[in-house]
């Protein structure tokens, strides 16, 4: 008689509140994301497009992560469109918050990390900042891995 390995995936209290964080940044930030301003804004429009993004880089390092974001996009989807031009802010804006999440777990504990990084998911500045296709959202991103560096440090 064989005995059966038995794989069983438990997960932690502080993982499905990293998952339910992370989804429900999604949920906000995408919804209705093209409806609410159907046609870009003036700001918006003067961003250049994918593939002129990737040859920007040289000439604005600092928005690297929205021109590298940007090109991930057009690769995967060839749709154009007001939603598909916000949706790597979004996806900035998603990583910011899972980032702000990671460091409020170090300093404190899982549970203030939740409630810290909902407060940023339903803040109206990052509702603002990481639904348009601006660059704003990389000083959001920014500031989070500023703070992880600064965990990471303190740590030592």
């Amino acid at each position: 008689m064989k005995k059966r390995m038995r794989i069983s995936f438990k997960p932690s209290l502080q993982t499905v509140l990293l998952i339910a964080v992370a989804i429900a940044a999604l949920i906000t930030l995408t919804f209705r994301l093209v409806l609410t301003v159907p046609t870009l804004h003036v700001a918006e429009q003067t961003l250049p497009t994918a593939r002129e993004s990737l040859s920007t880089l040289w000439n604005a390092p600092i928005e690297a992560p929205i021109h590298i974001a940007r090109g991930l996009v057009a690769l995967v989807s060839p749709v154009t469109g007001v939603g598909m031009s916000r949706l790597p802010s979004v996806l900035l804006g998603v990583a910011a918050i899972l980032v702000l999440y990671i460091v409020l777990k170090r300093w404190y504990k899982y549970r203030l990390a939740f409630f810290g990084a909902a407060l940023l998911v339903t803040s109206a500045w990052m509702l603002h900042v990481a639904r348009l296709a601006t660059s704003d959202v990389v000083y959001v991103l920014a500031g989070a891995l500023l703070l992880l560096l600064v965990a990471l440090w303190h740590q030592q």
